[in-house]
């Protein structure tokens, strides 16, 4: 079964006309419009099933973002499930499905877009640690019902998880465009590899710099002078390689 069918498996009514019987989650999480819906199935004439079901606009929101490089997670208790069998799932379906079944009660989606992460054994560098830091900082990328949370990966990596109830739609629209572009600020990303560079430089001991220098087959002389990055565009490509190839949020 594709994902299509699994997702449609879970939400099939929802994409119907409302029925009699459906009432929502607007009192009770205040994102009701597109969080879910109960539908009531008669089953004998003195039983009914309540089967929740995904509201067509939270459907919609997943299709967007099943379409960008990433993986999905279950949230909750405001918090990613981080452990391997719930961190890595390609596919929505499981995790809405328990969703669904919890009725969203301290459960919520969430999507790990790929270029707005970094780590050791990624391959996103300084982008995608600069796409990070666009989307933690309020002042840059308003969040005013914390849709925007974050998970760590390894020992040194971060990443942002969308939580698909309450994350802006501006947000989502930001990371769909990075299919095209991956990059969501070039001032952002120029300031911090300016950052990265003179960091790296200015860390190293003279002894360090010194060696640097013969490994490019450039002057030693230029061990002393904290500008050198600026003169010598060498070295600063091969810092900055460096710097993309292991990212840190110190950089």
């Amino acid at each position: 079964m594709g994902r299509a069918d699994r997702l449609n498996s879970c939400t099939v009514a929802a994409r119907a006309s409302p029925a009699a019987g459906t009432v929502t989650d607007c009192q009770r999480l205040g994102f009701g419009w597109f969080a879910w819906s109960v539908k009531c199935e008669s089953t004998t004439a003195n039983q009914a099933m309540h089967t929740p079901t995904a509201s067509p606009a939270l459907l919609e929101r997943i299709d967007r973002l099943a379409g960008c490089q990433g993986h999905w997670v279950l949230i909750r208790d405001g918090e990613p499930e981080t452990d391997c069998s719930h961190q890595w799932h390609q596919d929505p379906a499981d995790h809405l499905q328990t969703c669904l079944t919890e009725r969203w009660r301290g459960v919520s989606l969430g999507f790990v877009p790929s270029y707005c992460g970094f780590s050791d054994y990624s391959n996103t560098g300084l982008v995608g640690l600069s796409n990070y830091r666009v989307l933690t900082d309020p002042a840059s990328t308003p969040d005013p019902f914390d849709g925007i949370l974050e998970v760590g990966y390894g020992w040194n990596g971060r990443g942002v998880v969308l939580d698909l109830l309450r994350v802006p739609a501006d947000v989502i629209e930001a990371v769909e465009a990075l299919e095209a572009y991956p990059l969501l600020s070039e001032d952002d990303h120029s300031e911090l590899e300016t950052e990265a560079v003179l960091s790296v430089w200015n860390g190293d001991s003279i002894r360090e710099r010194v060696r640097t220098l013969q490994e490019l087959g450039l002057s030693v002389f230029a061990a002393r002078r904290d500008s050198a990055p600026w003169e010598l565009q060498p070295l600063w490509d091969s810092i900055l390689e460096c710097c993309n190839e292991y990212p840190t949020a110190n950089s």
